[in-house]
C-alpha cells in the first residue's frame, strides 16, 4: 500500500489515503492501527441498517481523529428519512473503529429532538461542531476530544431560536439541549480543542466541568478566563507575549524569560513539556533556531532555520536537515525525508525519497 497522505496517530489509529492501483490514479481512505493493519475503508461505512454511504464530496476530508474509540464525520445520507439541514463543514455522525455508526443526526438526532420538544415545530437539527478552523480544512488543526455539539432549531410563539447540547463519544448527552443559546456557538465550537461554549454554558473537555454562564455575564469574558487558565496549565505556566521587553510571562504577568535579549523573532513560541523552540535572527537578518528550557537556557547552539515542525514528545522536524531533532539538537536516527509530521503517541509520519509516507518511532526506525 503506497500512502499518499496520513493523519497523526490518535487513540492508537490513523487515517491514511493510499493508491489502490499501480498507476496511482485511484485512491481510497483507510483507518489503520500502529502496525499498519487496515481496520476498515471509509468507502464501506454503513449505518445501523447496513446501508452504505459515501463521505461528503467523496473526498474523505470530513473525518476527525479518534478519541475514546470514536470519531466524527460528515456523511451524506441519500435516502434520509428526514429533511436534514446540516452545514457542510459540521459533523453529523459519530462512528466507531469498525466504521459503524454510533449516533447520527439523521436518526437519533431527529428522534431525540422530538422527545425534547414534542409540542413545537422543529425547523432543523444539525451538528454545531465544525471541521474547519477559519478557512483551513485540515482536521489536524482542531483535534476531536470526545464531544460533539448538536443544535436544534425550533419555531414557536414562546421562543424561536436554537438549543445546543453536547454528546460524548458514545452518543450520550453530557449537556442536554434544553437551554436557549444564540449563534455564538458556531464560532465557539470550532476554535479550540479544550472546551465548547455557547451563550448559556461552557463545558471543559479536560475536566468534564459544566460552567453555567449567567444571563448578565459576557460569554466571551468567561471563555477568555477559562482559555487563559487552560493555556498556562498546558504550557509550563508560561505564555509568550508582547511586553517591555517581549518574552514569556507567568500567570501573574511577571516576565520570566526575556526573549528580546536572545534576538528572538516571531510570536508563536510555545512551551511543551518544559521546552520551547525559539527562532532567532542575527545582525545580518539570517534566521536560526534553538530550544530553550523554562529558565531560558539554550539547549544547543543556534542552527539554520528554513522551517520546522512543532515540538512534540521532545522532538521536532527540522526542514534544513530534513530530519528530526531532540531538545538537545541531536538527530533522531539516520532516516531523512522532505516533509515530516509532529510526533504523536510515539510515532511520526515522514515523507521519504519524495515518494511516499512512512511512519517512524522515537528511535527513528521505520515501523510502517
Amino acid at each position: 500500500m503506497s500512502i499518499d497522505f496520513a493523519s497523526d496517530f490518535s487513540d492508537g489509529v490513523a487515517w491514511v489515503t493510499a493508491s489502490t492501483n499501480e498507476e496511482g490514479t485511484s485512491h481510497e481512505q483507510f483507518l489503520i492501527d500502529k502496525k499498519g493493519n487496515i481496520l476498515f475503508s471509509s468507502s464501506v461505512l454503513t449505518d445501523q441498517n447496513g446501508n452504505q454511504f459515501d463521505f461528503y464530496g467523496n473526498t474523505g476530508v470530513n473525518l476527525t481523529n479518534y478519541y475514546n474509540d470514536a470519531a466524527l464525520a460528515y456523511i451524506s445520507y441519500p435516502d434520509a428519512k428526514y429533511n436534514v439541514t446540516t452545514a457542510d463543514d459540521c459533523a453529523n455522525t459519530i462512528i466507531n473503529k469498525n466504521g459503524e455508526i454510533i449516533w447520527s443526526i439523521e436518526k437519533e438526532g431527529w428522534e431525540e429532538a422530538k422527545k425534547f420538544f414534542p409540542d413545537v415545530e422543529i425547523t432543523s437539527v444539525h451538528g454545531a461542531t465544525n471541521f474547519t478552523n477559519g478557512n483551513t480544512a485540515d482536521l489536524r488543526t482542531i483535534p476531536y476530544r470526545g464531544y460533539m455539539a448538536v443544535e436544534i432549531e425550533v419555531d414557536s410563539f414562546e421562543y424561536t431560536g436554537s438549543y445546543i447540547g453536547l454528546l460524548d463519544a458514545q452518543g450520550n448527552w453530557v449537556v442536554e439541549p434544553t437551554t436557549p443559546c444564540d449563534s455564538i456557538a458556531y464560532s465557539a465550537f470550532h476554535n479550540t480543542e479544550d472546551y465548547g461554549f455557547t451563550s448559556a454554558w461552557l463545558f471543559r473537555y479536560d475536566t468534564g466541568e459544566l460552567i453555567t454562564i449567567k444571563s448578565d455575564a459576557d460569554p466571551f469574558d468567561v471563555e477568555d478566563d477559562i482559555a487563559t487558565e487552560i493555556y498556562f496549565s498546558k504550557h509550563n505556566n508560561l505564555m509568550w507575549d508582547i511586553g517591555n521587553p517581549d518574552g514569556f510571562f507567568d500567570p501573574s504577568n511577571k516576565l520570566v524569560i526575556d526573549t528580546e535579549a536572545m534576538s528572538a523573532v516571531g510570536d508563536d513560541a510555545v512551551f511543551e513539556d518544559g521546552y520551547a523552540i525559539i527562532e532567532l535572527e542575527n545582525e545580518q537578518d539570517s534566521r536560526y533556531l534553538t530550544v530553550i528550557d523554562t529558565t531560558g537556557k539554550q539547549m544547543f547552539s543556534p542552527i539554520k532555520n528554513t522551517g520546522h515542525g512543532n515540538l512534540s514528545e521532545g522532538k521536532f522536524y527540522w526542514d534544513e536537515g530534513q530530519c528530526y531533532l531532540d531538545v538537545n539538537g541531536e538527530q533522531i536516527g539516520d532516516i531523512t525525508g522532505a516533509r515530516g509530521h509532529d510526533f504523536s503517541e510515539g510515532l511520526a509520519w515522514l515523507y521519504i525519497n519524495n515518494e511516499e509516507w512512512h511512519c517512524i518511532d522515537g528511535e527513528g526506525n521505520i515501523v510502517i
